[in-house]
């Protein structure tokens, strides 16, 4: 495997892990108002977004 190929596969390992982190760290304060992940997400794009349609929803 070249050391390319290796840094490419590190990097990607790091940043799953960083995210899966921090999305536990985000849940462990949603779980306080009663939401999930996902619903934090949806209710993001509404503040940004207000009025969108379902479908609309989706594409955002």
């Amino acid at each position: 495997m070249a050391k390319s190929e290796f840094s490419s596969i590190e990097l990607s390992r790091l940043l799953y892990s960083s995210s899966r982190l921090l999305i536990q760290q985000i849940q462990l304060k949603l779980n306080e108002f009663g939401l999930t992940y996902p619903q934090f997400l949806v209710l993001s794009i509404l503040w940004e977004a207000d009025g969108l349609k379902v479908h609309e929803l989706g594409k955002s």
